[in-house]
């Protein structure tokens, strides 16, 4: 999967990136420091889940989510942040999990089994889908023979 990491703390991005890299469902990561560069790599990549700091400087990673649930096919969130205050509403923007600094590769690692959980019910019910619609869209022509 390809991850994006939104943090304004270079050191906390390197870790977490790290700790991304480290597991094998992850294919790329890719980092930014501030909502203006998170949309740039969204525009210029494909990225599955995104891995959001609620503190950005001046601005707030809950903006980010909330902007990301306007696309017709949002990345999925984890909010990766020191805040443990803010969880209740993260989940309230659709995130997927929360994630406490200082980051522990365990708990990074089980953020991602979440994900994966949800990509592969999402392929199962796509595939429903297109099965469903395929056999639907046939029309059953009879014949009368006398």
């Amino acid at each position: 999967m390809k991850i994006l990491v939104v943090d304004d703390e270079p050191l906390a991005r390197d870790e977490l990136s790290y700790l991304l890299k480290q597991n094998r469902l992850t294919d790329s990561v890719y980092q930014a420091d501030s909502i203006g560069t998170a949309v740039d790599k969204l525009l210029q990549e494909k990225i599955d889940v995104i891995f959001i700091n609620i503190s950005l400087n001046d601005e707030n990673g809950f903006q980010l989510a909330n902007e990301l649930k306007k696309l017709i096919h949002p990345p999925l969130i984890v909010f990766a942040t020191a805040f443990d205050s803010y969880a209740v509403k993260a989940f309230d923007v659709d995130a997927v999990d929360y994630v406490l600094k200082p980051f522990e590769q365990s708990r990074v690692n089980q953020a991602l089994e979440k994900v994966q959980a949800i990509f592969k019910l999402q392929a199962k019910k796509d595939n429903s889908l297109t099965v469903n619609s395929h056999f639907g869209s046939e029309k059953t022509k009879i014949i009368s023979i006398t």
